[in-house]
């Protein structure tokens, strides 16, 4: 790109003409273009490809004014140059001050207002000066501040920062060789790089991915620099330029610890290559198929070992080195803003939305859904749950189940939210009441008849209803059963339950009856037991009330509002009620003593006893009819006859037993008189004496 100082018109014309005339433009626009192509083609849902496609006039732009003084690296730094052109007898040779520069392209591409100047060997003064504009930090300082998105103007700077980098496949640059493009020097010079003049109508294939012919995959990198000094040390390594110095008649670039330039001593390294051999006989081929350089008019002229490229080698030099500048061009841009990219499933099921606004808010009917992101931005993305559904778990680059990921975007970024399907339950309340759940989400009463939550598939869901004053719970229905207060439902679809509450209506009971017992109630509110004679409560609906007998008593009946013989009852409430229950110590009778006893055994007694043998006071006067037989040793039974005896009320027992006098006839032998209880009535009705023992029924009386 020196070839605007290779002439002889005064500085002031030279400036003029470097402004004027750039000599690379086409190619890179073309380099450039590709790329853009490739990204349209193979990665058409990336956002903002309106906005990347800016990257091309900057890349053709650098090319302009004294920009391309600053295109080297190392910085330009050679001897006393020659012009060639083609006068009137033949080429024509014509000396230029040397000049250097003090910065190289990648500082020229990445400081931040770095002074960049020019010098002409001899003069007092460096002449130009020059601040970039167009700068790595310029493109990332123009991204959104509060969203890390590159605007319009960051990627007009980094097409700027491309040209740099795609000037780093190109020999020359890399190896601080000059190069001119002037159409009247094109008998050799103008071809002498893969960049100039034979390669302006020439695309470069299609972008590769990986390491395209070798060059270092950039998909490795985590610097921007680290593009530009991978790529000139490949290209530095493996390609040569015009005036490359080679050893002596070697056919080889030459490399060496002391520089390059006219007095070096080189050696050959035979890892250098441009292209594979257009064939196996062609003549410039070494074993290697590798195709090396021949040395040209500069060689023969010059008296030194200069390399000298036309136009078939600048042909096969960007057949490769074309390739590479687009492939590495694709991957600087989508490291410069690589892009984030959410994906919600299933689609209707919620949201994510990105901590700082205007990033990401991808949902149903929210599209934003991709986005490019400046290399090294933290972002934070944080879930939304739609009713019905469950936030599940990050896939993809996020991961972990918290509702929010934060992530540094260095790379294309795609992250998956996933959500499980939640069921609804709805609780429908009746009457005035409360219910609320385990896990919690139900919690419904105060605020409204109904409420509803989601639970995931599967989920428990325990509900508990609560009274409130003057009502009473009456039941569960629709998808609940049961009258308890706490119900459990597995819940795997959408279901509805309904509590049922009634308005309180009081219920009394009261005890009667000798026996003792206890009653109570369900649902509960009566408990009335040893020392309770009679409890009130207030009650909705039915209540089921079970008596109870103490030890020693037995259940009678009910009365009052309730009846019935069997201990437990059901009463429905619609309006007070009051019942009654009976409990009684049933009497009995025994004799006293009872079986084979002597006279002088007595008083022989008749006891009243309760159903578990105590002796209890009688009820009521209870009569007993009992057998009297007497008999004699000798004879038999003499008489027979029924006797009835009564103990009084309030009585315990009675002693009315007698017995007869010898019989005459037996001389001394004694008489028997003998007592059978035949059975026993009070109040009109008989006694129940089966679980009395049959022997206390019964006495026999010796005299």
């Amino acid at each position: 790109m020196r070839n605007i100082l290779r002439c002889t018109v005064p500085l002031v014309g030279l400036w003029a003409a470097a402004v004027a005339y750039g000599h690379e433009e086409i190619v890179h626009l073309r380099i450039s273009d590709t790329a853009y192509r490739y990204l349209v083609s193979e990665d058409p849902s990336r956002p903002r490809l309106d906005d990347i496609l800016r990257i091309i006039p900057g890349a053709e732009l650098e090319d302009a004014g004294f920009r391309p003084l600053f295109h080297f690296l190392p910085p330009l730094n050679q001897p006393a140059q020659i012009i060639q052109f083609i006068g009137p007898t033949g080429p024509v040779f014509v000396p230029l001050p040397p000049y250097n520069t003090t910065c190289s392209s990648v500082q020229w591409a990445f400081f931040e207002n770095a002074l960049c100047q020019l010098h002409l060997v001899g003069a007092t003064a460096p002449f130009p000066s020059l601040t970039n504009g167009h700068t790595w930090h310029a493109a990332t300082a123009s991204a959104d501040s509060s969203t890390g998105v590159p605007t319009r103007r960051s990627w007009d700077h980094l097409g700027y920062v491309i040209h740099l980098l795609q000037d780093l496949t190109s020999p020359a640059h890399t190896r601080n060789d000059d190069h001119l493009s002037f159409a009247v020097f094109d008998w050799h010079q103008g071809d002498l790089d893969p960049f100039e003049m034979v390669n302006k109508r020439a695309f470069p294939g299609a972008p590769l991915a990986g390491s395209p012919f070798g060059a270092p995959d950039p998909a490795t990198f985590t610097e921007a620099e680290q593009f530009f000094t991978a790529l000139r040390a490949f290209t530095a390594s493996k390609f040569f330029s015009n005036d490359t110095v080679f050893a002596s008649d070697l056919a080889g670039p030459c490399i060496s610890s002391g520089g390059e330039g006219i007095g070096s001593v080189c050696t050959w390294d035979p890892t250098y290559f441009y292209a594979d051999c257009l064939s196996s006989d062609d003549p410039s081929c070494h074993g290697d198929r590798r195709k090396v350089a021949r040395k040209g008019i500069a060689y023969h002229l010059r008296g030194s070992a200069h390399a000298h490229i036309d136009s078939v080698i600048a042909r096969e030099q960007f057949a490769v080195l074309g390739r590479i500048a687009a492939s590495y061009t694709v991957a600087f841009v989508r490291f410069f803003a690589p892009k984030l990219d959410l994906e919600i499933e299933p689609r209707e099921a919620g949201g994510v939305v990105s901590a700082r606004a205007g990033i990401i808010d991808c949902g149903f009917e929210r599209t934003l859904c991709s986005e490019l992101i400046l290399n090294g931005t933290e972002v934070a993305l944080d879930v939304a749950e739609n009713p019905g559904y469950k936030f599940t778990s990050w896939e993809g680059d996020c991961s972990g189940s918290e509702k929010r990921f934060s992530l540094i975007v260095n790379k294309d970024v795609k992250c998956k939210a996933v959500f499980g399907e939640e069921p609804e339950l709805t609780v429908v309340l009746t009457g005035a009441g409360s219910v609320s759940s385990i896990p919690p989400g139900i919690n419904c009463g105060a605020s409204g008849s109904s409420c509803t939550a989601h639970f995931p598939v599967g989920s428990l869901v325990t509900l508990t209803a609560r009274e409130s004053d003057g009502t009473v719970f009456a039941g569960w229905s629709q998808g609940c059963e049961g009258d308890s207060l706490v119900t459990s439902i597995n819940l795997n679809s959408d279901t509805t339950c309904e509590a049922n509450f009634a308005g309180r209506m009081l219920l009394t009971v009261s005890k009667e009856g000798t026996g003792s017992g206890a009653v109570v109630s369900d649902p509960s509110g009566i408990d009335c037991g040893a020392a309770c004679s009679s409890q009130t409560a207030a009650f909705g609906g039915s209540v089921r009330l079970t008596a109870s007998a103490d030890f020693g008593s037995v259940f009678k009946q009910w009365g009052g509002q309730c009846e019935g013989t069997s201990n437990t009852v059901t009463v429905e409430l619609s309006v007070n009620k009051a019942c009654t229950v009976e409990f009684d110590q049933p009497p009995a009778i025994r004799l006293a003593p009872f079986g084979m006893q002597s006279l002088s055994d007595g008083p022989f007694l008749i006891e009243v006893i309760n159903n578990i043998g105590w002796i209890v006071l009688a009820p009521q006067d209870i009569t007993v009819t009992l057998l009297r037989e007497v008999v004699s040793p000798c004879r038999g039974v003499l008489f027979s006859s029924n006797r009835t005896i009564t103990v009084p009320q309030g009585q315990s027992s009675i002693a009315a037993l007698d017995a007869a006098g010898r019989d005459p006839l037996c001389n001394t032998s004694p008489t028997r008189t003998e007592w059978t209880v035949r059975g026993a009535t009070m109040g009109g009705g008989p006694l129940d004496l089966s679980d009395v023992r049959i022997q206390e029924l019964f006495v026999s009386i010796s005299r």
